[in-house]
């Protein structure tokens, strides 16, 4: 498998401090709309994923913090309070989670949340963040 690049930013990002709050004060979009998926017949979601950090030894990690990996889960259950799910990227430095773990996070911890329908994206605030400053090229 091709390795994913990964992009770097400070915990004090605005840009991304933003993003993030988007997808707090949006989660129940996303929620709602994969409450309606499970109940459907045919399936009408893509891929449905959430974004957290992840830091070795702080099961509480924030976002704001710079020693942090942010990666996606999905296969995602939401309890009102906490998020769980399978993480589905490979960690670059740390060492107490590995693709493939379930895992579990604080819903206020969330730091994106995204799903597609018919081949457009909904939601991906901190990607859209990371696009807007890549060049034509890199995108």
């Amino acid at each position: 498998m091709a390795e994913s690049p990964i992009f770097y930013h400070r915990g004090d990002d605005p840009e991304m401090a933003k993003a993030h709050q988007q997808a707090l004060a949006t989660f129940k979009y996303f929620w709602r709309e994969l409450t309606w998926e499970r109940q459907r017949i045919v399936p009408g979601l893509g891929l449905t994923a959430v974004k957290a950090p992840f830091a070795d030894g702080n099961p509480a990690a924030t976002t704001a913090s710079d020693d942090v990996e942010h990666m996606w889960i999905d296969e995602v259950t939401f309890d009102g309070r906490t998020i769980t799910g399978v993480l589905l990227n490979e960690p670059s430095w740390l060492k107490s989670v590995q693709a493939g773990d379930q895992v579990s996070i604080l819903g206020k911890n969330l730091s994106d949340w995204m799903y597609v329908i018919n081949n457009e994206v909904f939601g991906a605030f901190t990607v859209q963040v990371l696009r807007a400053r890549m060049g034509h090229a890199e995108r």
